[in-house]
């Protein structure tokens, strides 16, 4: 029997935060972002009106987010599509997991995504270079053309201030 459109709409809301953190992380456009949140709401609500089965509310909206992100790389034509159809999977195995184990993501996710975007580029490129690209530190040293001890030490200073970041913001309350 189809889940009405009110349970749907109920748990849709319920997981707003989520579905618009998951999102966040790899659109970087904040319009963009929310047009895909609207989209996935969209597809929900023209499935269930068409009398299709959803088991798992959270999951369904996850995977067509995660369809909608990756028709949104594909139109702007990145480089990254590849590299980033696996961190998507990984994203998705981690919002599997135990909703327990999600909670610190919960509630620091949308603080990281904010620290992450503040950053310089140089410091993003450096963060993508060791752990979406999942390069060592000789092999970003070669490519910077740094010493490998340099890039180990920004490498640190990076993660120090995201953590840091993310620890203030957390204590203020403040939201993206």
């Amino acid at each position: 029997m189809p889940t009405p459109l009110k349970a749907l709409t109920a748990s849709f809301i319920a997981n707003r935060d989520n579905l618009l953190a998951y999102i966040a992380a790899f659109v970087q456009q904040p319009e963009a972002a929310e047009d895909i949140f609207q989209d996935v709401w969209l597809k929900l609500a023209e499935a269930a009106e068409k009398g299709v089965e959803i088991q798992d509310a959270k999951a369904w909206c996850r995977g067509t987010a995660r369809n909608l992100i990756l028709h949104y790389w594909r139109e702007r034509r990145t480089a990254r599509v590849v590299a980033d159809e696996r961190i998507l999977d990984l994203a998705d195995r981690a919002f599997q997991e135990d909703e327990q184990a999600l909670e610190p993501w919960t509630e620091r996710g949308p603080e990281l995504i904010h620290c992450v975007q503040a950053l310089p580029d140089h410091a993003r490129d450096l963060l993508r270079l060791k752990f979406f690209d999942n390069l060592s530190s000789a092999q970003i040293a070669e490519r910077l053309r740094q010493t490998c001890e340099a890039v180990r030490k920004a490498i640190y200073r990076v993660k120090k201030s995201l953590e840091e970041c993310v620890e203030k913001r957390m204590a203020e309350g403040t939201r993206p």
